[in-house]
């Protein structure tokens, strides 16, 4: 049998790792916890992996989590770049994906584009962190850039500002959207579960579209024009907000034990 280590960030705590130490300590689960920082080493930190069935389930901050990615663990987090990057997605959703009416373009002509179009939502292709998305006008996206080491030639996704109602994050496990939290309304925070099973149709029915990985986090909004996809995030590194976390988790373990042999050889 199949025992799952969920490996933890335990200086990252609030509203992420501390509710995965929780649920480990209260279910039985082998928990291993370590402190991330530029010396991390998931492979020198003491902790002794075992050598066969070995199945971990990692969670902490994206620094963590690309540590762990580059190590001899990296097979167990859900994230390839590729399938994450917003030029692989956006074409297949079309309308079903928020910024579908934008554009690849390299940070080198953000500025000329805030000049001719104002306002823009900006984020990385690739969900990398090299800066983080949001609305950018030409004097906030100066300041950012100046807070950031941000190359040149890194390519972006620049896309007209659409209004939102509300924002939901759904996890996503085994290609089933199993838990809904709405995390934002009327541009405010709202941190709130929901079980409404018509939103959980329109959040499969969008799974069913694409999804990046077969456990992973999408964010998806109510316009005007309907529910659109927003982004995807690795499941391993994504804040809980009003979710039920433990379900999250439970469903998550389970089905990794169930197909570890397909998956983890």
């Amino acid at each position: 049998m199949i025992n799952p280590i969920f490996f933890v960030q335990n200086n990252h705590v609030v509203r992420l790792t501390g509710p995965v130490a929780d649920f480990a300590f209260a279910e039985g689960y082998s928990l291993e916890d370590r402190s991330s920082n530029r010396e991390f080493n998931p492979d020198k930190c003491g902790v002794d992996w075992p050598v066969d069935d070995l199945l971990v389930l990692p969670y902490g901050s994206v620094q963590f989590i690309r540590k762990i990615k580059e190590s001899s663990l990296g097979k167990f987090i859900w994230h390839e770049e590729d399938r994450f990057a917003a030029t692989t997605w956006m074409p297949i959703l079309a309308d079903d994906a928020l910024n579908s009416h934008g554009k690849a373009i390299t940070v080198s002509d953000i500025n000329d584009a805030l000049e001719e179009f104002g306002p823009l939502h900006l984020r990385p292709d690739k969900i990398d962190k090299a800066f983080l998305g949001g609305v950018y006008t030409r004097e906030t996206w100066a300041k950012h850039k100046q807070d950031r080491c941000i190359d040149e030639d890194l390519v972006c996704w620049a896309s007209p500002l659409t209004e939102i109602e509300a924002e939901w994050r759904c996890w996503v496990i085994g290609g089933y959207v199993i838990e809904i939290s709405l995390y934002r309304r009327n541009n405010k925070m709202a941190c709130e579960r929901h079980t409404n099973p018509d939103l959980f149709q329109v959040a499969q029915a969008l799974a069913d579209k694409y999804i990046p990985a077969p456990c992973v986090v999408m964010d998806i909004a109510l316009t005007k024009e309907g529910y659109k996809v927003i982004e995807y995030n690795p499941i391993h590194c994504s804040g809980w907000y009003g979710a039920d976390s433990n379900h999250v988790l439970k469903t998550w373990a389970d089905w990794s034990e169930r197909r570890y042999g397909e998956i983890w050889p």
